[in-house]
């Protein structure tokens, strides 16, 4: 009975000093919290995956909005080239851990597209027109990126008016380590999106800008040249210095410094130092009268006024087939300025159509044109002329005068025409396609009754094998110009100009001067955006950005 009071006492007092007993705290706190600790961990390693699998999938989808972005050139196969582009590019591969069914650590996707077989894609693509803009709604400004993208508002399967390319990734299961705390989900889907634009600007090219002399009709410049209605025919066009140009006219863009020297060193050249928009360019208002003709004519292989000290400088190289129809071929002042043949028969430059239609400030003539008459006369080594002048002062070829056939499978140029095109394949090839046959059939060297031919004769440093590219096609901007002096736009010097098309023409003769008036005679060759045939490529710097 005794030892029981001390066993108890004893006892209660190896209890107290446990429970003041500080040893080993930190070890059982850690026991408790480790569960919580583990689940929190799992979570950040989820997040992380998740995190991962976004990043690869966006970065994927980022570069194929691109890739297809920069194919919507507004061309009329542009949306079939941006489908095989974004497939060609489809072998991004998104690496992610333990994601879905079979994926383990380390595991991978291949994010591919097939525009033919939907269910072999993990991405969708959209070709839009736009994009949603800022907007007020409610008297709050909402930003445009905040707005959901309407695919029956902006989605198009038209190449022409197709702008932007929207790649959507379909969603990735991720099967996460550590169930979700709502609803107890095993499973996390993982999307990206991305929206690109098409954007270009010209660089290195002539100043000019045409008016579009098909403005006011129903059909769009483009859609003109798709289907035909300028191959082969010569506009003659105008500038006169009014502040009102219209269908007919030419003007200028703005180039680095002003004044007529400046402008006839950028026709010259083709560097005007800066670099032109296509959804808008500047233009610099006025006849620039001074030496602009002569500037542009150094193409042709003339070098008159201030540029007379220039033909042994390969920046004022002639174009390699410069047969212009000159009179006095290598005499006097023939290397000076453009002096036409009276006498087609003598030497002929490229003639215009047959039937030629007045336009307010110039004129368009129909795509029939006496090739072969032309090419009699530069191809055919006559010792005589074999036109005769009639009543009027024309000369005209003899009645009973058989010309011999001209080449006329020469179409290398022509636009794919729609049915129902107005040209018809019977029609002769364009001035620039028997330019080019020229050219490729070494035929510059054939004289005309006066001895003219096609080889440059003026540049005093000239080597043919020493100098590429066409220096008779110059690149223009085309402008709506009634519609712009209507909104009072082309009133004196204008920024932001916007465009219709930007133009690839052949000067069919070199440009001529008549008072303050300045003429230019060109031939349509190609154009940026529908129906275009992908020579304007080297005069543009096609981009594509990420919008979204």
């Amino acid at each position: 009975m005794r030892m029981f009071p001390e066993f108890y006492f004893g006892h209660r007092w190896c209890l107290r000093r446990f429970a003041r007993a500080e040893t080993g705290y930190a070890f059982y706190l850690t026991l408790i919290a480790l569960p919580l600790i583990m689940g929190f961990a799992v979570l950040v390693i989820d997040g992380s995956r998740v995190q991962n699998l976004h990043t690869d999938l966006q970065n994927a989808v980022d570069a194929m909005a691109l890739t297809g972005a920069r194919e919507l050139d507004g061309r009329n196969d542009s949306i079939i080239r941006a489908n095989a582009a974004i497939a060609e590019l489809g072998q991004n591969e998104a690496w992610f851990g333990d994601g879905g069914a079979g994926f383990g650590f380390g595991s991978k996707i291949d994010v591919t597209y097939n525009a033919a077989d939907d269910a072999a894609s993990t991405v969708d693509v959209f070709f839009l027109t736009g994009i949603p803009g800022n907007q007020v709604t409610g008297g709050q400004q909402v930003n445009g990126d905040d707005i959901p993208i309407d695919l029956e508002t902006y989605a198009t399967t038209d190449p022409n008016d197709a702008t932007y390319a929207m790649v959507r990734a379909k969603p990735q299961s991720l099967v996460t380590m550590f169930p979700l705390p709502v609803g107890g989900r095993d499973t996390l889907n993982v999307v990206a999106e991305a929206v690109a634009v098409y954007t270009a600007a010209a660089c290195d090219v002539t100043p000019i800008y045409i008016c579009n002399p098909f403005e006011g009709d129903n059909l769009s410049f483009n859609e003109h040249f798709a289907q035909g209605d300028m191959y082969a025919r010569e506009v003659e066009l105008q500038n006169t210095g009014s502040s009102s140009p219209g269908p007919g006219n030419f003007g200028f863009l703005r180039t680095v410094g002003s004044g007529a020297n400046v402008l006839s060193e950028a026709l010259a050249t083709g560097s005007p130092g800066v670099c032109y928009k296509e959804d808008g360019v500047d233009t610099e208002p006025g006849a620039q009268v001074g030496p602009v003709e002569q500037g542009i004519n150094t193409r042709m292989g003339l070098y008159g006024g201030s540029f007379g000290r220039t033909d042994r400088d390969p920046r004022y190289r002639p174009d390699h087939n410069i047969r212009m129809g000159q009179s006095n071929p290598g005499a006097g002042n023939s290397c000076r300025g453009y002096n036409p043949e009276a006498d087609p028969g003598e030497a002929m430059a490229f003639p215009p159509g047959d039937v030629v239609t007045t336009l307010p400030g110039g004129s368009i003539s129909s795509a029939t044109w006496d090739l072969d008459l032309y090419w009699h006369i530069a191809h055919d080594a006559l010792e005589n002329s074999p036109m005769v002048q009639n009543d009027d002062g024309d000369y005209v070829l003899p009645d009973d005068y058989v010309l011999p056939s001209a080449p006329s499978a020469v179409y290398g140029h022509k636009p794919t025409l729609p049915a129902g095109a107005s040209v018809a394949d019977t029609s002769p090839p364009s001035r620039y396609d028997v330019y080019t046959y020229e050219l490729q059939n070494s035929m510059t060297i054939n004289q005309s009754p006066n001895g003219e031919s096609g080889t440059p004769a003026c540049h005093r440093n000239y080597n043919i094998e020493d100098y590429q590219g066409e220096r008779r096609t110059i690149f223009s901007a085309v402008l709506n110009c009634n519609a712009l002096n209507a909104e009072g736009i082309l009133q004196g010097a204008a920024t932001d100009v916007p465009t219709e098309a930007f133009a690839l023409m052949f000067m069919t003769k070199p440009a001529s001067a008549d008072g303050n008036d300045r003429a230019l005679s060109l031939e349509l060759v190609d154009v940026t955006g529908e129906g275009g045939l992908g020579l304007l490529e080297e005069f543009l710097r096609e981009e594509a950005e990420l919008v979204r």
